[in-house]
């Protein structure tokens, strides 16, 4: 198949009312170092980043309310431009739907995030269909990488898993507040191949993003640690350090 050059970049990122209903992007530098690494491995042109973090401080700037917002750059004929849209933060479901699919298909760039999801669209698409809410691909190798909308994180007895950077996974916003979090705590956590046998025996399963944080795909009740991520998530919102783990 030939490949088409990538048309532009995407970041969704996390918006939250502070005090006095001030909004914030907690993670918006996390973002914006994420977007200039790949614009430079991909050799996309890049808007200056004063400009970046002055359109996304606009966008959220009526917000009064938790939010997501989508910082599209695009690029045609050598020139980008921005595009920033907010969209309310969607309550998840109790636990969250996966579809096993072969990651038979082609996939372009994918440690890096492009504009153009038609790929995962369809991947999206088919688990709707099948009665899930998004697709988990399993390689052809057996072992699992990503879902369509983030990282997976395992929890195996007291082992915390998270697939490696191996040059086939994206390396989410939430992966690594995750990962740091989970080490910050003494967890112990490894960044390992997962097995569907070990996605099945699992304790707990979390896919992070960074719009909804860890979001549970399964997690068994009373089980120690199982609160964690969450708990890490919400203190990287808040700017603070997550309590300790009971």
């Amino acid at each position: 198949m030939t490949r088409m050059p990538p048309t532009g970049l995407l970041e969704t990122m996390r918006v939250v009312a502070g005090e006095g209903g001030v909004p914030r992007v907690p993670l918006l530098e996390l973002h914006l170092a994420r977007l200039a690494d790949s614009a430079r491995a991909l050799g996309l042109p890049l808007p200056a980043l004063l400009d970046l973090r002055a359109r996304v401080a606009a966008a959220v700037a009526e917000l009064r309310h938790d939010a997501v917002l989508r910082l599209a750059v695009n690029v045609h004929d050598g020139e980008p431009s921005i595009e920033c849209a907010v969209r309310d933060l969607r309550a998840p479901d109790a636990m969250l739907r996966l579809l096993l699919v072969p990651s038979l298909a082609y996939a372009p760039s994918p440690t890096h995030k492009l504009l153009d999801r038609t790929h995962w669209d369809r991947l999206e698409s088919r688990a709707r269909a099948a009665g899930c809410d998004e697709p988990l691909l399993v390689r052809r190798d057996g072992t699992l990488g990503e879902t369509s909308r983030g990282n997976l994180f395992l929890l195996c007895a007291d082992r915390f898993v998270t697939p490696p950077d191996d040059g086939r996974i994206l390396l989410g916003i939430a992966r690594r507040v995750v990962l740091a979090g989970l080490r910050a705590h003494g967890a112990n956590v490894v960044e390992d191949i997962v097995t569907i046998d070990d996605f099945v025996r699992a304790t707990a399963v979390w896919s992070t993003n960074a719009a909804q944080g860890p979001r549970p795909v399964r997690v068994a009740a009373d089980a120690p640690w199982t609160a964690l991520p969450r708990a890490i998530w919400a203190a990287a919102l808040a700017g603070g350090a997550a309590p300790d783990p009971a």
